[in-house]
């Protein structure tokens, strides 16, 4: 249905990175590098700088060239750990894993994925600053808290705002099924540089092939 509907990469479920990580065929077993017409990108979700470099050569190593991080996860046992949306709270090592991942898989190869912040929708905006300073190849935005977990709507008015303060283009993720037509859908607020995820179109899957073609 993805590549029915003319996406041309998906970002898979996460992958643990953590420190002893050894890599193993079981580990990418679900993964495929050559995805066709839809290439798919691993993810990883972890704390550990030096444990992410290993995960991400065990990748290149298979064939894989691009990697996405998680700080996104709003469960609370994945955030108490300081992982998945944890990793707010932690802008330092935020930022060290980000320039770990574009460190070694190159200029926009590495991607983030994140929520507007743990309990503040402001969090990630005061990121971005330093997000800016690493070539990420984009950002995908969850417009809730990781407190909001998937309750009450999306901020879907902080898309553009990101959108217009970030190096990297973004992604926007939540609950926004797109349902107009291509010319209505350039009358959103959303700047050029901002994408869509499959998540949002994935209950409407006739304006999924629309969206495609235009972001």
């Amino acid at each position: 249905p993805i590549r029915e509907a003319g996406f041309t990469a998906a970002v898979a479920p996460f992958i643990p990175a953590n420190p002893g990580f050894r890599a193993n065929d079981r580990a990418f077993a679900e993964l495929a590098p050559d995805g066709g017409a839809c290439e798919v990108i691993p993810q990883a979700i972890g704390k550990d700088p030096d444990a992410l470099r290993a995960f991400l050569r065990a990748l290149k190593d298979r064939g894989f060239s691009r990697c996405d991080l998680n700080a996104g996860c709003p469960f609370p046992m994945i955030v108490r750990r300081g992982r998945g949306a944890g990793l707010l709270a932690n802008p330092d090592l935020l930022e060290r894993l980000v320039e770990t991942g574009c460190g070694e898989m190159g200029e926009g190869r590495f991607s983030l994925k994140v929520r507007l912040g743990l309990k503040r929708p402001d969090e990630l905006e005061a990121l971005l600053p330093r997000l800016n300073r690493h070539p990420l190849a984009f950002v995908v935005v969850h417009a809730r808290t990781a407190a909001q977990m998937y309750a009450g709507d999306v901020a879907s008015a902080a898309w553009p705002r990101l959108a217009a303060a970030s190096r990297a283009p973004v992604v926007c993720n939540g609950e926004c099924a797109v349902t107009a037509e291509p010319a209505a859908l350039g009358r959103r607020a959303f700047p050029s540089r901002t994408g869509r995820s499959a998540r949002q179109t994935r209950s409407v899957p006739a304006a999924a092939a629309r969206a495609a073609a235009r972001w």
